[in-house]
C-alpha cells in the first residue's frame, strides 16, 4: 500500500469513528428542540414552571464626605481613597468653578465616611432607602454631629474589595445625618445615619425564569400575566425568561404581586375555572393557613368573586378578613364593611391589617371617612396606621410642612390624645397628632445641652428663641415664632440667612435629631401637653 492510500484509509476509518458522535449531535438538536416547542398542560401554576428572580434586597456600600461640621473632623483619609474621592468631586463640579478638593478633604469642617445601604427589594428607579455612616478608623474625626453627607456612589457589596472601582453604581447617598439622641445612653457621635438619604439609580431587572426553556410555556405564561394585570406587564425575551414589570395598582404591594404572579393558573376551560373557585372558598374556609388560599383567589380574578361573598358571614373571624381583603383588592367593596367593622373592634386581632387594606383597596372616597374616624382613638398603632394610610391617600385632613429641605412636619386635625411622633425610619419627619398644640402659656426652657433656649411669656402671643451654635461667636437669634408647635419646629430648624434675603424665613439652622430631643425635652416638661412617642429605629447596618 503506497503512502496516498495509506492516507485516505486512515482519514476514512477517522470519519467513520465520528458518525455515531454527528448522529448523537443532530439527535441532541432534535431532542432540544423538542423540548422547547413541547406542548404544556393547561390548568398549571406559573409558580410550578419557574421561579421570579433578581428581586432580593441588595447590600450596598460606598465612601463619601461630610462636610459642615464645626471643626471635629479630620483630614486622615488613605491614599488611593483620597485620589479617588478628588477626581470624584471634580467630576461632579462645574467646568468654570474652581474648587480645591484637596483642600476641602484638608479641612477639620469634613471628615471621609464610609457608607452602608440595603437598597429593597423589587426597588424602583428613584426609590429611596436609609443609609448608615460611619468615620473612616483611626483618624482623629471627634465627631460627625450637625454633618451632611455630599453625594457619594454606592455599589453592591458583593465582591466590593478595596474602593469598588470596578463595581456598577447602583444607588446614590446625600443628606443630613441623624445622630439618635432619644435613648437613655449617649449617642455614638461617630456613626449616624441618613434617613431616606439612598436614592435607587439602577434598577434590578425583575425576570420569570422557566425551569425548562418552552416557547409554548413562555408564550402562555406571558400572555396570563398581561390578561390578569395588563399588557404591559410582562414581556417574553427568550425561552426560558420573561421580563416583568410591577403594574402601578401595586407599586405599595410589590411582595403582594410576585406572590399572585405564582399562584396564576394557566388558562383552561371554564367548567375547570369554576371547580377550582369553589375548592378554593372551601379551602379558605377550612384551611389553617389561609393567606396562600386568599392569594390563588385573587390571582384568578374577579371572576372568583361570587363565590367569595358568602364567606363575609362566616363564624371565624379570620374566614371573613381574607375574603373581605380579597374581595377589596380584587376591586369589589362588598367586603368593606366586615373590615369596617374590624377596625372599630379592640378585641379585633385584625384591627391593624384591615386599616391598611381598606387604605389599599377601597375607594379614596369610602376610605377616608372610615380612617378619620379612627384618628380618634385611643391606641396609637391604630392611630398610625390610619395616618399612615390617610397620607398615602393625600388627604386634605393632613396639612404638611417641609423644612429646611430637610424633613416634613404632618399636622393633623383630629380628637383624640394629643401626641408628638418622632420617625427614626424611612423618611424624617414630624407628625402631631391634634393640631393645633400650643406651648404653655409661662414657659422658660434651655435644652439638655445648653444650645436651645425658648421663652414664653403669657402676655406675648408669640415666644422668644435662641440656639448658641458651636460654628458662630455670638448666639442666633432672638427669633419670634407662634405658640404652635409647627412653627415652633420650622423656626427652631429652618436655614440661618445670613444675609438676611427679604422673603426667606429665617432659623436657627437646629438639625432634625436636635430638634427632636427638644421636643422630647418640652413634652417631659409639660411645656408642650401631648405625649412624645419615638418611632422604631432604622435597622439598617444592625
Amino acid at each position: 500500500m503506497d503512502i496516498r492510500k495509506q492516507l485516505l484509509y486512515v482519514c476514512l476509518m477517522g470519519f467513520l469513528t465520528l458518525l455515531p458522535g454527528l448522529a448523537g449531535c443532530n439527535n441532541s438538536t432534535a431532542a432540544n428542540k423538542a423540548e422547547l416547542e413541547k406542548p404544556i398542560p393547561l390548568g398549571v401554576t406559573v409558580g410550578s414552571l419557574g421561579r421570579v428572580y433578581q428581586y432580593r434586597a441588595v447590600p450596598v456600600r460606598g465612601f463619601g464626605i461630610v462636610a459642615g461640621l464645626p471643626g471635629t473632623g479630620s483630614s486622615e483619609c488613605p491614599p488611593d481613597l483620597r485620589t479617588m474621592l478628588i477626581k470624584y468631586i471634580n467630576q461632579q463640579m462645574p467646568r468654570d468653578v474652581k474648587f480645591d478638593a484637596g483642600q476641602f478633604i484638608d479641612s477639620r469642617d469634613t471628615a471621609v465616611v464610609e457608607i452602608y445601604g440595603v437598597i429593597p427589594s423589587l426597588a424602583s428607579v428613584g426609590e429611596n432607602f436609609d443609609v448608615k455612616i460611619r468615620s473612616l478608623s483611626r483618624t482623629q474625626t471627634i465627631s460627625l454631629d450637625g454633618g451632611r453627607l455630599y453625594t457619594a456612589d454606592l455599589k453592591e457589596a458583593r465582591g466590593f474589595t478595596g474602593l469598588g472601582f470596578h463595581l456598577k453604581t447602583l444607588a446614590t447617598a446625600k443628606g443630613p445625618i441623624y445622630i439618635d439622641k432619644l435613648g437613655d445612653q449617649p449617642a455614638d457621635m461617630l456613626e449616624g445615619y441618613i434617613l431616606g438619604g439612598g436614592t435607587v439609580i439602577n434598577a434590578v431587572r425583575t425576570s420569570f425564569a422557566l425551569h425548562q426553556p418552552n416557547y409554548y410555556a413562555s408564550t402562555a405564561i406571558r400572555n396570563q400575566i398581561n390578561e390578569r394585570f395588563g399588557s404591559k406587564t410582562a414581556t417574553a425575551h427568550s425561552p426560558e425568561e420573561i421580563f416583568i414589570t410591577i403594574p402601578k395598582k401595586y407599586q405599595n404591594q410589590k411582595e403582594r404581586f410576585i406572590s399572585l404572579l405564582g399562584n396564576l393558573f394557566l388558562a383552561d376551560n371554564p367548567q375547570q375555572q369554576q371547580e377550582r373557585i369553589a375548592m378554593l372558598a372551601v379551602r379558605l374556609a377550612g384551611d389553617k393557613n389561609k393567606r396562600p388560599v386568599e392569594l390563588a383567589l385573587e390571582a384568578i380574578g374577579r371572576r372568583a368573586t361570587d363565590t367569595i361573598v358568602p364567606l363575609l358571614n362566616d363564624p371565624n373571624e379570620t374566614t371573613r378578613f381574607h375574603a373581605a381583603r380579597c374581595l377589596l383588592n380584587l376591586g369589589d367593596e362588598r367586603g368593606l364593611f366586615a373590615l369596617k367593622t374590624m377596625t372599630e373592634q379592640e378585641s379585633s386581632v385584625y384591627r391593624l391589617e384591615a386599616i391598611t387594606a381598606i387604605g389599599m383597596g377601597a375607594d379614596r372616597s369610602k376610605a377616608s371617612p372610615i380612617l378619620l374616624k379612627l384618628l380618634e382613638d385611643n391606641s396609637f398603632p391604630v392611630r398610625w396606621a390610619s395616618y399612615e394610610q390617610l397620607w398615602r391617600l393625600e388627604d386634605v385632613s393632613i396639612t404638611r410642612l417641609f423644612v429646611a429641605g430637610d424633613f416634613f412636619v404632618d399636622q393633623i386635625r383630629c380628637q383624640g390624645p394629643k401626641a408628638v411622633y418622632i420617625s427614626r425610619k424611612d423618611s424624617p419627619r414630624i407628625v402631631v397628632f391634634g393640631s393645633p398644640i400650643p406651648i404653655k402659656d409661662d414657659a422658660f426652657f434651655n435644652s439638655a445641652d445648653g444650645q436651645v433656649l425658648i421663652n414664653a411669656r403669657p402676655e406675648d402671643k408669640e415666644i422668644s428663641m435662641v440656639r448658641k451654635d458651636p460654628r458662630f461667636p455670638r448666639p442666633i437669634g432672638p427669633l419670634k415664632a407662634s405658640r404652635d408647635i409647627g412653627d415652633v419646629v420650622r423656626t427652631m430648624c429652618e436655614r440661618l440667612d445670613v444675609e438676611k434675603k427679604p422673603g426667606l424665613r429665617q432659623g436657627l439652622n437646629l438639625p432634625y435629631c436636635d430638634s427632636a430631643a427638644v421636643l422630647k425635652q418640652m413634652c417631659k416638661a409639660g411645656i408642650i401637653d401631648a405625649e412624645f412617642i419615638p418611632g422604631p429605629i432604622t435597622k439598617v447596618g444592625q
